[in-house]
């Protein structure tokens, strides 16, 4: 158990190289309520966080659910973690031809269009298409267009990566 006044003094090198081997669970001692310092933490490798004054009852819990290979972090904490890696999760592995094909779509053009946009053959678009909607969770061209705007709400990622494209064209 490490206190986090004293994390500052580990050398997280030498602590990363413990942790993979399995050799080492390491557990921050904390009297701060800090949501982003239990996610850097978590990041570092860190397997969780308990308050200063833990009693004895969920010192032997937390304990043996880590050696279980369970991690011992606030439920806020975790929730938030695992909400942000799923909302990134589906579009994150979009290529820039996925993301120009998606552009289209919600534009409203049809294969044939998007071909002739991009001097692809429709056939080649149609593949597009269908790894698009495999990756976002869709089956059709109306439920692509609400995931894409519902995704672009949230991150605005799809039009920086168009206005990033812009960019190079000037």
């Amino acid at each position: 158990m490490i206190e986090d006044t004293r994390l500052a003094e580990v050398p997280l090198k030498d602590l990363h190289e413990l942790i993979p081997n399995g050799g080492v669970h390491v557990v921050v001692v904390s009297d701060k309520e800090d949501q982003p310092a239990y996610e850097s933490f978590f990041r570092q490798g860190c397997v969780g966080v308990l308050p200063r004054d833990v009693d004895d009852a969920t010192l032997f819990r937390a304990i043996q659910a880590i050696f279980a290979g369970e991690l011992w972090f606030p439920r806020k904490t975790l929730s938030r973690m695992v909400k942000d890696t799923l909302s990134k999760g589906n579009t994150r592995h979009l290529t820039r031809r996925e993301l120009e094909v998606f552009e289209f779509i919600r534009q409203g053009l049809t294969n044939q269009q998007i071909a002739d946009e991009l001097f692809l053959s429709r056939e080649t678009v149609r593949w597009h298409v269908r790894s698009l909607y495999s990756k976002i969770g869709v089956k059709n061209r109306s439920s692509a267009i609400r995931e894409y705007e519902l995704y672009q709400a949230k991150t605005g990622e799809l039009a920086k990566t168009k206005s990033a494209d812009e960019d190079e064209d000037e």
